[in-house]
């Protein structure tokens, strides 16, 4: 499929005849949105989502395959969640929104006018966004909500993640890898290294650990506010060694390796 690089919005939604009942008073409407497409090598797919966490998974033929279901509880509406899928800014990439009021909009850049009453929790319930998402080793991935985890098995390439109220978890694939959030913890686990790139991991509240080939050159920065730090790569310290804060150069150096938290452990770890 070629994604033509118009502005116009895809929306799609669905009759609520396909809504299940959940648990308690939640509601779900499985496969309330679905998007299938081609995305070339080296370009960008991103989920913007406010409520809501996001899984990735390897696509079983090069292609791009998306799912999300939409849930509410109380007296919340089903319908209060839109999604929105069109063409990213360079005409290749593609973006997918989950939008909770009726003026938001989305790109890859932000959101706008989503703060409304549909996406927020309160005495009279909610509504959230859950996306699946099947997606080729090839492609990087932008990924970003507010209240949910992000969830990547198999990316291949450079993943980007953040989230405020949630925990990120990225296995396999060569990074780079940039994972932002507040409330949760970092696990990062790369089965191989890419040539070049950054990594920049860090969040408040929660433990940040990153595993990579025993092969890394990197500039090291690994902090900790209530918590410690740890690696089981080899290491030479001059001075007092400080067991909040490690800065160190591992083989020839080059990139940077930044992980940071205020309350949890830190952890660089050898894959193999």
């Amino acid at each position: 499929m070629r994604l033509a690089a118009s502005p116009l919005l895809l929306l799609l939604a669905p009759a609520l005849a396909s809504a299940q009942w959940g648990r308690g008073d939640e509601r779900v409407e499985r496969n309330a949105f679905t998007w299938d497409g081609a995305v070339p090598a080296g370009r960008t797919v991103y989920v913007r989502n406010l409520s809501g966490g996001v899984r990735v998974e390897p696509s079983p033929d090069g292609r791009v395959h998306v799912t999300a279901d939409r849930r509410a509880t109380g007296d919340a509406d089903l319908r209060d969640v839109r999604f929105v899928q069109q063409p990213a800014a360079d005409g290749q990439g593609v973006v997918l929104c989950a939008l909770f009021s009726d003026g938001a909009r989305c790109d890859e850049r932000d959101y706008r006018g989503n703060r409304g009453n549909g996406w927020s929790w309160n005495r009279r319930g909610g509504t959230s966004a859950q996306f699946t998402l099947r997606v080729p080793a090839s492609v990087r991935l932008d990924l970003e909500t507010t209240n949910g985890g992000l969830d990547v098995r198999g990316a291949g390439g450079e993943v980007v993640g953040r989230t405020t109220n949630g925990g990120i978890s990225i296995e396999g694939g060569a990074g780079p890898v940039t994972a932002h959030t507040t409330n949760g913890g970092i696990a990062v686990r790369l089965t191989d290294l890419a040539p070049t790139g950054d990594f920049d991991l860090s969040t408040t509240n929660g433990g940040v650990s990153l595993s990579v080939p025993s092969s890394l050159n990197a500039e090291v920065d690994m902090a900790t506010t209530n918590g410690g730090v740890s690696t089981d790569f080899p290491v030479t310290v001059q001075g007092r060694i400080n067991p909040r804060r490690l800065q160190v150069t591992l083989g020839s150096g080059g990139r940077r390796v930044r992980m940071h938290t205020t309350n949890g452990g830190v952890s660089l770890r050898r894959s193999r």
